[in-house]
């Protein structure tokens, strides 16, 4: 009876492979997709404590992407240092960027969270993405077809 059962579990497995390999077959590889340059307003909100050395080519990184329908949201969560010049900076260099300043950390919010948080509330765009003061983004693709 074991034998028959552990069969028919191998058999059910087998079928789940065979199935997942068809499907993943006729999925389009991103890397071949066109580039979108217009579409929905994406908000960009970069939530930064103290990141003086990274954002300014952080941010420069961003701006240089193709897609042109984008809104920056540059979060400066209580920093210490030079960010919070920095991001002005930034501000009087492209329109499309906004700058938040928070001076307080409200109580029983972590620090990040409030950030991120906050830069959602002021958001615009119909899609939102998250991301770090000390990211580099590439330009064209790691891979090519």
């Amino acid at each position: 009876m074991l034998v028959i059962l552990l069969s028919i579990s191998l058999l059910i497995w087998l079928v789940f492979i065979i199935d997942a390999a068809i499907g993943l077959r006729k999925l389009d590889c991103l890397e071949q997709e066109d580039g979108l340059e217009n579409g929905p307003l994406l908000s960009v909100i970069v939530a930064a404590r103290n990141e003086e050395k990274q954002i300014s080519a952080s941010i420069n990184s961003q701006l240089r992407q193709s897609y042109r329908n984008v809104e920056w949201l540059l979060i400066n969560d209580r920093s210490t240092d030079r960010t919070c010049e920095i991001m002005e900076e930034l501000k009087k260099d492209d329109p499309r960027i906004r700058v938040v300043h928070i001076k307080e950390l409200p109580e029983g919010w972590l620090g990040k969270n409030h950030a991120l948080f906050s830069g959602a509330k002021a958001a615009s765009g119909e899609w939102l993405l998250f991301t770090d003061a000390d990211v580099i983004y590439q330009k064209e693709p790691l891979l090519k077809p």
